[in-house]
């Protein structure tokens, strides 16, 4: 394969690439104010649902490749599987293994909103 060939194949899998994935239409994507700040001041979880508290026992960082998750697991038993934002987490994870996780160790996750 010469140099012309390989820049043809080149645009020809940029212009794939792009017709598979569309960008998204950020103007119809944009939330509005109001609805940013609505969002602001929901709580995100309702301490209705848990009357005793739910103590964050641990929390780990999964990763497979470029994928990204986070367990999370109270005394009591309960466990939650979150999905990483893995375009960020990549260069991330030591701020969330040294500063994050540690953190929410031994607080109540009925308080997130705190």
């Amino acid at each position: 394969m010469n140099r012309r060939e390989f820049l043809r194949l080149g645009a020809y899998s940029g212009a794939f690439a792009v017709l598979a994935h569309p960008a998204p239409n950020r103007a119809a994507a944009a939330p509005s104010l109001e609805a940013l700040d609505s969002a602001l001041h929901q709580t995100v979880v309702s301490p209705d649902l848990t009357p005793s508290p739910v103590t964050i026992d641990s929390m780990e960082l999964i990763t497979n490749q470029e994928e990204y998750l986070v367990r999370v697991r109270s005394r009591g038993g309960a466990e939650g599987i979150g999905v990483a934002n893995s375009d960020r987490m990549s260069f991330c994870y030591p701020i969330f293994l040294q500063q994050v996780a540690p953190y929410f160790i031994g607080k109540d996750a009925r308080n997130l909103d705190d």
